[in-house]
């Protein structure tokens, strides 16, 4: 137990320490405009915090066995999807994809809020409009056409409603730290989906190289340090 202990926390550090590198380097290529370097270190946050918040996983297993592998699911995914963050139409469609498969592995941890509380009838009713004129704003602001873009929108913008819909009950049934987290969390992902469609097609240096990864990384953080918090209570 005891050498266990010491290995994971090696391993913690290590790990803390590669994000410390990253962080610098991120920095650095965000000032030097180097483009293809400031995705691969904006990806790499993921993979990297994840890794080090494993052991907290570990340690709770067999019962975090579908948390981990759920969560193992949405930060591949979303590590790929950062990585292929690029203006060709071929990267954008397999990047949404992949966001849209990761936002569903997060919701099927926490759709179960649908069936333990009981939700009034007047918050699901405003929660729906409030979320269907946002998207028609999207919509007017990226002044799209295409049916396919659309449904795409639709898609990922619904499977992201549904799952901050999911934390907001969650926190309000049972106001925990980790509800707190997770809601925090989903927002992040919300915020970041929408600020991302808003300003594809516009050339914002500042949102696409600095803002979208900071709410990425800083939502993968909130949610996985809630999975961990919702494991220990």
């Amino acid at each position: 137990k005891i050498c266990y202990t010491m290995i994971m926390s090696i391993f913690s550090w290590i790990f803390l320490g590669l994000i410390c590198i990253n962080i610098g380097l991120f920095i650095f290529s965000y000032i030097k405009k180097l483009n293809l370097f400031n995705k691969i270190t904006a990806a790499l946050f993921l993979p990297l915090i994840f890794a080090n918040l494993l052991p907290f996983y570990i340690d709770f297993l067999p019962d975090s066995q579908n948390l981990l592998i759920n969560s193992i699911i949405a930060i591949s995914c979303y590590f790929v999807a950062e990585l292929l963050f690029f203006d060709k139409k071929i990267f954008h469609d397999i990047s949404q994809i992949l966001f849209f498969i990761g936002t569903f592995a997060y919701l099927q941890l926490y759709s179960s809020t649908f069936y333990i509380y009981a939700i009034p009838q007047w918050i699901i009713i405003t929660s729906t409009i409030v979320f269907l004129l946002l998207f028609v704003l999207i919509l007017f602001l990226i002044k799209t056409t295409s049916i396919k873009s659309i449904v795409g929108i639709f898609l990922n913008y619904i499977c992201l409603s549904i799952f901050i819909f999911s934390a907001f009950i969650t926190l309000i049934n049972d106001a925990k730290l980790y509800s707190l987290f997770l809601f925090i969390g989903a927002l992040f992902l919300l915020t970041r989906y929408v600020i991302y469609k808003i300003t594809t097609k516009r050339n914002v240096y500042l949102c696409k190289e600095l803002t979208l990864p900071l709410l990425m990384t800083i939502s993968q953080l909130f949610i996985l340090i809630a999975g961990i918090l919702m494991q220990a209570r």
